[in-house]
């Protein structure tokens, strides 16, 4: 079990969604957390348990975008096309990763949980994905975190 302080704070004219944050292995961690059909009380037990155990899902995760996405990036957004102060375009090809390599990339940023069951990590992307969070899913309480997919 992770050693997490939690902090969180009403947010105002939110319908009951808390935010704040925690901290874990040294840096900030975004929380939000909406108790949505559950009592507040639950919601928050629910997003402790998370953070609990926070370096399991965080392993389960980088897994689970990892088999989504490293496709992804291998086969396109390593390819672009850049241009110069002239205009002159200049076509770049990145390394391919290798699932290490790609997992060592995202930088965990936040936790939002909702209700009991569901709860969303985020993760920077290191700009493999020119600069979109990495989003991975869960909704069985972190049994299983397999839906990734790029957000903002």
């Amino acid at each position: 079990m992770a050693d997490v302080k939690l902090v969180l704070e009403r947010e105002p004219d939110s319908n009951g969604w808390l935010r704040g944050s925690a901290e874990w292995r040294g840096q900030a961690l975004e929380v939000t957390v909406c108790a949505e059909d559950a009592e507040p009380d639950e919601a928050i037990a629910f997003a402790r348990l998370i953070l609990a155990a926070i370096g399991r899902h965080d392993e389960q995760a980088r897994n689970g975008a990892c088999s989504a996405l490293l496709g992804v990036y291998n086969e396109g957004w390593s390819h672009y096309t850049t241009a110069d102060a002239q205009g002159a375009t200049h076509e770049v090809s990145e390394p391919e990763l290798s699932e290490a390599d790609f997992k060592a990339r995202l930088q965990l940023t936040a936790v939002n949980t909702l209700g009991t069951q569901a709860c969303d990590l985020f993760y920077s992307d290191d700009e493999m994905f020119w600069g979109h969070s990495v989003v991975v899913s869960t909704n069985d309480g972190g049994t299983t975190w397999n839906h990734a997919e790029l957000f903002g």
